[in-house]
């Protein structure tokens, strides 16, 4: 990795670390890649506000505007995320913009991986908890043993995940 590589990977980490930045980006990738600046700001308020934006008050929309304006999309233009049309205030998503590699990646495997652990913790309770109840017997094996054995379930799916990540990483079409 070259110096001039680490500055711009610093400075796209620099440009979102921000939470408005973030949600300017979010708004225009579920909008057609593109937007005008009111719903901008509606939609970043709102969201910062929890509320819905019609339930929003004048000062909650005046601080998100002013910030915006000022600060946030001339930034993400500079930095050629975003091109940013004053005259008609339509924001666009740049094609070539390398920030959308490094938000929300998504797993395209389809497996809910919240209930693959889940589960696995879920039938670790059950077999240890019913080992120590005398429920079942697994002779003279320790707790050590079932703690060992929860272990390698779960390295297991943690395995798994990896490697099916990294193929869909590596061959996307597949």
């Amino acid at each position: 990795m070259t110096a001039d590589e680490t500055l711009a990977k610093g400075t796209l980490f620099d440009l979102l670390c921000n939470r408005r930045r973030l949600e300017i980006i979010k708004y225009l990738r579920t909008n057609g890649r593109q937007g005008r600046l009111n719903p901008i700001i509606d939609y970043v308020a709102a969201t910062e506000n929890g509320k819905q934006p019609t339930e929003l008050t004048r000062a909650e929309r005046r601080r998100v505007y002013v910030s915006v304006y000022q600060t946030h999309l001339p930034m993400l233009e500079e930095h050629g995320v975003v091109e940013w049309d004053q005259s008609e205030n339509v924001v666009r998503l740049c094609a070539d913009s390398d920030v959308e590699r490094y938000l929300d990646y998504q797993d395209d495997s389809g497996l809910p991986w919240h209930w693959c652990y889940l589960g696995v913790a879920a039938a670790s309770v059950a077999v240890v908890g019913a080992w120590v109840l005398g429920v079942i017997a697994l002779g003279s094996a320790s707790i050590s043993w079932a703690l060992a054995l929860v272990s390698i379930a779960v390295l297991g799916l943690v395995l798994i995940r990896y490697v099916l990540e990294r193929r869909a990483r590596a061959f996307p079409s597949l």
